[in-house]
């Protein structure tokens, strides 16, 4: 076993301990030691102690392999580019030495550009012509009265959409095969980008009933967020999101919340669950009071469930259903 006090005399890989040599600090400021070493090739180093014991092998650095010769990159094609000859090399200001090699372009022009512009798939693919042209053609400004794109007709011109740079885009009033009317900008309609009303991105939910409202319309909006006009059992109607109508978080107008209607679930069935009677309410996180009811499932227990999961077919059982999938899945 080698002694880790005094290790002078010893040969480690091709070097032998000769002396030691005067302690170094590290970045952390503790003391190291070091040696001096002779390696069979006649060269004389100095080593850290743990260097030394962290290696089997090792010599003064004359068993590195050479270098490989730099690359020779004239003649080759790099996208829209070939290399004509090696140029002056970019020098850094932290000393390092970057290549740089003359090519030419397709399109005649000559450009200077770094090696790791040029071997990188994305790097430099022209002296800049490709970043300036046109993928698609200039489409010729025309009347696009009676064309069909996807579920639209264009029906007649409107006033110019104004971006947020104050530039003008041309606008057209299209009518969709739901029947809803929109205005489309002219690009969006040719390029394909826009092919309905936004009836396409879902389902249409018109006349569907959530809780205690039923969807009427659509409401026009310029966001992304589709709103719709619904009506309240108790008469009233009310703009809802689709969102908070998809997620059960709006079931009515308000008027269950203040009173003004409160709906008795008792011996109605929600899924496999039926309600018995009404129980102390919960009160959420924000502070809201939220009905509740003890509901028997099929299965036999038990269970308390707030109204709005209840109504919103969110909670449909006492959880049995839940472990049921989770068998099969396992099974």
């Amino acid at each position: 076993m080698r002694d880790t006090n005094n290790i002078i005399g010893q040969r480690i890989g091709m070097l032998v301990v000769q002396s030691e040599s005067a302690p170094a600090k590290d970045a952390r400021g503790h003391t190291i030691r070091q040696f001096n070493c002779q390696c069979d090739c006649g060269k004389s180093v100095v080593f850290k102690y743990n260097i030394l014991m962290r290696y089997q092998l090792i010599s003064c650095g004359c068993t590195k392999f050479p270098k490989m010769p730099p690359p020779d990159l004239a003649g080759k094609r790099f996208h829209r580019l070939t290399v004509i000859s090696e140029a002056e090399p970019h020098i850094q200001k932290s000393g390092r030495i970057m290549r740089r090699w003359n090519c030419v372009c397709d399109c005649g022009n000559e450009k200077t550009i770094l090696q790791h512009n040029l071997v990188n798939p994305l790097g430099t693919q022209s002296c800049g012509c490709a970043r300036f042209k046109r993928a698609i053609p200039p489409r010729p400004r025309g009347n696009l009265v009676g064309n069909r794109y996807g579920k639209l007709i264009v029906l007649a011109a409107t006033d110019p959409i104004i971006r947020s740079n104050q530039s003008k885009r041309r606008a057209w009033l299209c009518r969709c095969d739901c029947g809803s009317e929109v205005v489309i900008a002219e690009d969006n309609l040719i390029g394909g980008h826009t092919r309905s009303c936004g009836c396409l991105r879902g389902h249409s939910i018109k006349g569907k009933t959530f809780g205690m409202l039923m969807v009427l319309s659509r409401e026009k909006t310029n966001g992304s967020v589709r709103f719709y006009r619904c009506m309240c059992r108790c008469g009233n109607e009310i703009i809802v999101s689709e969102d908070d109508l998809e997620w059960g978080t709006v079931t009515d107008c308000g008027c269950v919340e203040h009173g003004k209607q409160r709906v008795d679930l008792t011996g109605q069935k929600y899924g496999k669950l039926t309600a018995l009677r009404e129980v102390s309410p919960f009160i959420n996180p924000k502070g809201k009071t939220e009905r509740a009811w003890l509901c028997r499932c099929e299965c036999g227990r038990e269970v308390v469930v707030r109204q709005q999961n209840l109504i919103s077919k969110v909670t449909r059982s006492c959880g049995c259903l839940r472990r049921k999938r989770s068998v099969k899945r396992n099974a």
